[in-house]
């Protein structure tokens, strides 16, 4: 009794422990770059590595169409709906920290001028939209308009603070809501 006790401490413990991902997109001098992080370890280049290795086992399963699966994206997208409508209505939602650097500029300044007005409806849109997904928290979003010269210049970095009790719960979703849009049951 006393051992299933500790066990339920300890789960209950573990799901309270925050996971921070971070990301950040950047285009400078004709650069794009992209960089994910959890905690301060870059995934970035794990998942390129893997990217690399997916082709080779993808030529090889096209030799062999029986290895290949069907996808039924009708399926997909009720499923990503559900879910979606359902962690809306979460309680406790996870944590979304955003820093949105943006510097743009035409040669006309009337277009600049129009286009910062566009631009920065269309963010705080963007970011509306989010919000009923997370809690925006601490958002800081720059945008500078230069006047008669072409320039762009962004820079998005975003910070996702979820916990495992979360995870757990988002995990559930797809697995019971996937099960009911395919067709079939759990025991």
């Amino acid at each position: 009794m006393k051992i299933i006790f500790i066990i339920i401490v300890i789960f209950v413990i573990i799901s309270m422990i925050k996971i921070e991902i971070k990301f950040k997109i950047s285009y400078i001098d004709s650069k794009l770059n992209f960089n994910v992080y959890l905690y301060k370890l870059n995934l970035t280049r794990f998942i390129r590595k893997k990217d690399v290795s997916k082709v080779s086992k993808k030529k090889r399963n096209l030799k062999n169409p029986s290895t290949k699966r069907k996808f039924n994206i009708k399926i997909s997208l009720n499923l990503a709906k559900q879910i979606f409508r359902k962690i809306k209505f979460l309680k406790h939602k996870p944590i979304f920290i955003v820093e949105n650097f943006l510097e743009f500029g035409l040669e006309e300044a009337d277009i600049t001028a129009i286009l910062y007005g566009y631009v920065t409806n269309f963010i705080y849109l963007i970011l509306g939209i989010i919000s009923r997904y997370v809690h925006v928290k601490k958002s800081k979003i720059d945008i500078i308009p230069r006047y008669n010269i072409n320039f762009l210049k962004f820079s998005f970095q975003g910070i996702l603070q979820i916990r495992i009790a979360q995870i757990i719960y988002i995990s559930f979703l797809f697995i019971t809501l996937g099960r009911k849009l395919n067709g079939t049951t759990s025991n």
